[in-house]
């Protein structure tokens, strides 16, 4: 629990802000006050020594069905995403050879163990991803020298938590490389139209897609905490990779950053209304209208997101 948080958060387990684009407040308040809480609340009752047999089974129960490291949340884009940034991080802070580091995050993909809700989908992408792999972290490399080659030193991910002006609550933001820019890796799609049964994740021409915009807001969050650094964003597949900087993309200038920080202020006091005005999680939650059409969760936690919602509105009926 962070330090100076008000009660009228507290109470709600709502800690600090973080980038919310595209997500609506149902789905930030059932992930920050419901799930994140259940799962807090049975690990300790796991770890108490006066919790019977009973109790410490319906809090694995719990767990089991809300963690994400038992139920199937993780899927191979991510992992590869994050074992790209890992092989990234050995051969440009470490200085570690570049073929060992790739062997070293292949073995850690070979290891992984796809989810098992999507129908073989993940699997199929597991197999593909490890052929993709070095040729994405080679790619991963030569942007990210570009993205800092007037840098003094390549400073990894690292945690900037401090308020944005006008809200009560901090905004905690990772910047993964320079306290600035991040790395997005774009893999394969399974499509019915080629011989492969993929087609290659294509590398956006500009950032004002939904999702770019999304990475936009990411890094707007970076730049207001840090000084107004001139964030980059760096997407690379297993082809080549693109680097977008406010010399080359009007989404990174100082003008639409501060517009883009402007309204994530806005959201976050939308946010705070909301957590002042509701004394408890019942409140909360019976506020907000759930739409899960856009969650990309296991059907575990999806399905308690709407047991939530059903309860909760029911008992106000």
């Amino acid at each position: 629990m962070e330090d100076n948080v008000p009660e009228w958060a507290s109470r709600h387990h709502y800690f600090h802000h973080s980038n919310s684009k595209g997500k609506t407040k149902a789905q930030l308040f059932f992930e920050k006050c419901h799930r994140r809480p259940a799962i807090k609340l049975a690990e300790d009752i796991i770890d108490s020594p006066e919790a019977t047999d009973g109790q410490k089974k319906d809090a694995q129960d719990v767990i089991n069905r809300l963690h994400f490291d038992y139920n199937g949340s993780d899927n191979a884009a991510m992992l590869s995403g994050r074992l790209t940034q890992q092989a990234c991080d050995d051969i440009l802070i470490k200085e570690e050879d570049v073929n060992k580091s790739i062997d070293k995050v292949l073995a850690l993909a070979t290891n992984y163990t796809p989810r098992s809700w999507d129908n073989g989908v993940d699997a199929t992408k597991k197999d593909q991803f490890i052929t993709e792999l070095p040729e994405v972290i080679k790619n991963s490399v030569i942007g990210l020298r570009e993205a800092m080659a007037t840098d003094n030193q390549i400073i990894g991910e690292i945690k900037l938590f401090d308020k944005l002006p006008g809200n009560r609550l901090k905004y905690m933001t990772l910047p993964d490389y320079g306290r600035r820019g991040d790395l997005k890796t774009k893999w394969s799609k399974v499509s019915k139209t080629t011989k492969s049964g993929f087609s290659v994740g294509s590398l956006p021409s500009s950032l004002n897609g939904m999702w770019d915009q999304r990475n936009v807001s990411q890094v707007a969050g970076f730049w207001a905490l840090n000084g107004n650094k001139p964030p980059f964003l760096l997407y690379a597949n297993k082809l080549d990779y693109r680097l977008f900087t406010p010399e080359n993309c009007d989404e990174l200038t100082d003008e639409y950053l501060q517009c883009v920080v402007d309204q994530t202020v806005s959201s976050n006091k939308a946010i705070e209304f909301s957590l002042k005005n509701a004394s408890t999680k019942k409140e909360l939650i019976a506020s907000e209208l759930l739409d899960t059409s856009d969650w990309f969760d296991p059907p575990t936690i999806i399905e308690e997101a709407k047991n939530l919602w059903r309860m909760y509105h029911e008992t106000n009926e």
